[in-house]
Order: structure tokens, then C-alpha cells, then sequence
């Protein structure tokens, strides 16, 4: 052993890649926004709903299913109507206005993912994928600049397709300019992880910053840095 300034390596418990092994045969990322990349403000306003209300929680998770939710976040139906239509569904009275601040409020950066985003890049293509209302993306914008964040950016609403269609996954593989069998995905919903894996990709449910970066390390997307103690 050569006793002239030994290095040792400090790593985590978990198996980490080789940082000169094989370059991943992952070529881009690809994340959901409400619930993934962001907190789900609207989720959120309906859990107080729920408690304040003594509405079964239950019964929330049904009108995430509700056909005019599909229809708004394909642009198939004004945000009007769905306000309309969610009222009548749980059947009671409040003032539009109140409730959709309050959606806007909750909706806030998931801790830790910004930084993780910003590290995919430096490897891959990053996209933003996500089901949502034309109205209601406007206003999350002006929290943060997604086209500066991500590389490509599709919004259900503009296109008229949402996830799980296999369509939507295969369009945002040819916006990053890869093959879907080379995107790895991160989605809060299990129909849009399986709709992905239709289309080829590797899908996971988004559990947490923490366990997407242990996933994205695996795959040699990211690579945790040594810790060298020099004596």
C-alpha cells in the first residue's frame, strides 16, 4: 500500500454506478408537473374540502375520473363548465374565485426537484409532460418559466391528447428527438405509468425527490459524487 497520501471512498449504502462505467442507454427524462414536479394545489383544495365538509375522501378520488375533467384538460370544454360540473358533484355552493386562488396557492415546487431537473440536464434531455387546463397553466407559469426549466414542455390542453394515450408519449420522445425506449418517466398516476410503458418507455411512480434520484443513480442519469478524505 503506498502510504504516501492514501484515498478512501465514502459511499452511500446503496450501489452507485461507476461514474467511467458504460454512459446509461437513457437518452432523456421525462416528468409529470402536478404532484411530481410540483405539489398539486387542486388535490390539495379538495382534501380541506374534504375534512371541512365531512366529504369522504374517497369520493374526491372518483371526480379526479369525472368525464369533464378529461374534457377541460383536452380543451373540449371551458374552465366555466368544469367549475359548474365539479359543483354540482359535490354539491355544494362556493365562490369560484375563492376556490381557484386557493388552487394556486398550494401549488408550489416539490422540495428537492428543481435541483434534480437541473442535474438531469447537464446528462440528458429533461421534458415536462402533463394533463392540464389551458387556464390554469397560464397562471403556473408566472411561478416559474417551465420552457427555461425544461427542454421541451407539453401541455395536454394545447394539443387536444392527454395522457394515458399512447400518442402524447411517443410526441413528446420526438419534441426531445429520442426514441420513446430510451425516455425514462416519473408520473404520480398509475393509468399514465402504464400508458407509457405502452408506448415503450420506462415508467416509474414518483414516490418522493429522494427515491427518483436513487432510481435516475441506477440508470446512470445521475451519479452521486464521491466523498475522498485525503491524509
Amino acid at each position: 500500500m503506498n502510504s504516501k497520501n492514501p484515498k478512501f471512498e465514502i459511499r452511500n449504502s446503496k450501489q452507485i454506478p461507476n461514474p467511467k462505467s458504460k454512459n446509461s442507454k437513457y437518452k432523456a427524462v421525462i416528468f409529470d408537473l402536478g404532484d411530481v414536479y410540483y405539489q398539486n394545489g387542486f388535490k390539495k383544495v379538495l382534501a380541506l374540502l374534504a375534512r371541512q365538509k365531512r366529504i369522504k375522501p374517497k369520493f374526491l378520488d372518483e371526480v379526479f375520473r369525472r368525464p369533464y375533467i378529461k374534457k377541460i384538460e383536452v380543451n373540449k370544454i371551458t374552465e366555466r363548465v368544469f367549475w359548474e360540473e365539479f359543483r354540482k358533484d359535490i354539491g355544494l355552493e362556493f365562490k369560484t374565485s375563492v376556490l381557484r386562488k386557493a388552487v394556486f396557492k398550494y401549488f408550489k415546487p416539490t422540495p428537492g426537484m428543481k435541483a434534480l431537473v437541473k442535474d438531469c440536464r447537464k446528462k440528458v434531455k429533461v421534458g415536462l409532460l402533463t394533463n392540464n387546463i389551458k387556464e390554469w397553466f397560464k397562471i403556473q407559469e408566472q411561478k416559474e418559466d417551465f420552457n427555461k426549466s425544461f427542454d421541451k414542455v407539453l401541455v395536454s390542453a394545447k394539443i387536444g391528447l392527454r395522457k394515458p394515450d399512447k400518442k402524447i408519449y411517443f410526441l413528446m420522445a420526438k419534441m426531445l428527438g429520442v426514441k420513446s425506449k430510451e425516455c425514462i418517466f416519473f408520473d404520480d398516476n398509475l393509468d399514465n405509468i402504464k400508458g407509457a410503458k405502452k408506448a415503450g418507455m420506462k415508467a416509474f411512480r414518483f414516490k418522493g425527490t429522494a427515491d427518483c434520484r436513487r432510481k435516475l443513480n441506477n440508470f446512470r442519469i445521475l451519479q452521486d459524487k464521491k466523498v475522498k478524505i485525503k491524509t
